[in-house]
């Protein structure tokens, strides 16, 4: 048995030599097939026979696809951790879009705006024009008290209005307003918006003057409520004054917002939102007269009961401003419906807080006799604001401020858009500057007057104010882009 098992190994051996050395001297045989091996990310699957040369693959990573990587941020936190491996991750084509890649996180929105305020009021009368005074002697002073007399006094049947008894007529005015804000999560429901606005200077002005002679006559009328009696300042008189009367009111219009937005819809055209923030608007406007007045042949002049000597111009100021400040808190909705390549947009806002109204009377005379080459006598006092009303002052109200708007918008780009729309503004509580006037005035307290320095009684013109509402409104041209 053991011969026949020594036998077998030795004939095993002796084939194994000869095929090798076959092999080695190119001689004719039958291919032997070498095994090939290539690694697999299973270590447990079995080796794959793979040709001679051809290069070892390594195992394969277990890798998301990137179209479904997503960035993610701390939950107390509006900055994204992984942003750079996000937007630096390969790009495969024909893979499902990412929309969080592709919708917009960030906005920015610029309207040309062209608006209309509510006219300013004017409850007095400020400039009329009537016949040259009568009943008087020669020299005809500045202050003239009625009736019967002429020069310019309301309840005579020659007088007319000139200017005021109105409303201040602001013309459309332009203005910008700017808003932009940032989306705060990958879903697009939370959002940031700031925003504010801003309108030119309108100005509503008031001119005239008289000829050398001092044709025609212009007065400013009053009340003086010592003596119970309608009188007047004279501007112009022929042959008595020359002079002119310069009226000017400014009204400028601004405002800020800042606001926390949820959508109610997923992703980031949200059809639905609610908003809540803060507000403020500012309305600041003025209203000034300035009267030059220089005496002629027939006219006898006084400034602070002294003669006013020939060729001396004498300049009256009066002003009065308000600027009103709104702080609010603010609630609103906005919506957008979206029809192909154009989107219908609406919001509304209320807001709800205090107005604060800076209050300023001021007013000054001035005798100007620089032709003689002497100093100004300057004298504190107007014709309506005289040292009575002259102040300075704060008042708080509460107050409501809403506001609507209406946009219809055409997509440019997925990115870019382009509007057309309309805005109101309305303001429950104002101060403007005509309801700071006060028509009755003590003669005796007029520089000008020839009874100056009598000391009436009643301390006319008072301090006075009265609240009104406000609105604006107009139209706008946007352009928003996203990104």
């Amino acid at each position: 048995m053991l011969k026949k098992v020594l036998t077998v190994v030795t004939l095993l051996i002796v084939a194994t030599v000869s095929s090798a050395q076959s092999i080695g001297s190119g001689s004719s045989s039958i291919p032997l097939e070498l095994p090939f091996v290539r690694k697999v990310s299973n270590a447990a699957a079995e080796p794959i026979l793979v040709p001679p040369g051809e290069p070892v693959v390594e195992p394969l990573s277990e890798v998301a696809p990137p179209h479904t990587l997503k960035p993610t941020k701390h939950p107390y936190s509006f900055i994204w951790s992984n942003t750079e491996e996000f937007f630096n991750r390969p790009v495969l084509f024909n893979q499902p879009v990412d929309p969080v890649k592709t919708a917009p996180w960030f906005w920015f929105r610029a309207d040309y705006l062209l608006w209309k305020v509510k006219d300013g009021p004017l409850p007095v009368l400020l400039v009329t024009t009537g016949d040259t005074p009568n009943g008087l002697p020669l020299a005809i002073p500045m202050v003239i008290l009625g009736p019967g007399n002429g020069g310019g006094v309301l309840g005579n049947a020659d007088t007319q209005p000139v200017f005021g008894l109105k409303t201040f007529e602001y013309d459309a005015f332009s203005g910008l307003r700017f808003d932009g804000g940032l989306w705060c999560d990958c879903d697009g429901i939370w959002s940031v918006q700031l925003g504010g606005f801003f309108t030119e200077e309108s100005t509503e002005r008031f001119d005239r003057a008289s000829t050398a002679n001092g044709a025609p006559l212009l007065a400013r009328p009053f009340f003086d409520p010592v003596t119970g009696r309608e009188g007047s300042v004279l501007i112009s008189a022929p042959g008595a004054y020359d002079g002119s009367i310069r009226i000017r009111s400014h009204s400028r219009f601004s405002g800020a917002e800042a606001n926390l937005r949820r959508g109610f819809a997923d992703g980031f055209t949200a059809p639905v939102l609610f908003l809540a923030g803060f507000r403020y608007v500012n309305l600041d406007e003025d209203l000034t007269v300035f009267q030059q007045t220089k005496e002629l042949d027939n006219g006898q002049a006084t400034f602070a009961g002294a003669p006013v000597p020939k060729n001396a111009v004498i300049n009256l100021y009066d002003s009065f401003s308000a600027t009103n400040r709104f702080y609010g808190g603010q609630l609103g909705v906005a919506g957008n419906w979206q029809f192909g390549s154009f989107i219908l947009g609406a919001a509304g806002k209320a807001a709800i807080g205090g107005t604060v109204a800076d209050l300023n009377v001021a007013g000054v005379s001035r005798l100007d006799r620089s032709h003689l080459n002497l100093s100004s006598d300057v004298e504190p006092g107007g014709v309506l604001a005289q040292p009575t009303n002259i102040h300075s002052v704060e008042r708080t109200r509460f107050s409501f401020v809403g506001e609507v708007n209406v946009s219809l918008s055409y997509l440019i780009c997925s990115c870019c858009r382009v509007s057309v729309g309309y805005d109101l503004l309305y303001w429950s509580d104002v101060v403007r500057p005509g309801n700071l006037v006060d028509r009755h005035i003590n003669s005796d307290a007029l520089v000008v007057s020839p009874s100056y320095g009598g000391g009436g009684s009643q301390g006319r013109p008072e301090r006075r104010y009265s609240w009104s509402d406000f609105w604006a409104q107009g139209v706008n041209l946007g352009l928003e882009v996203r990104y």
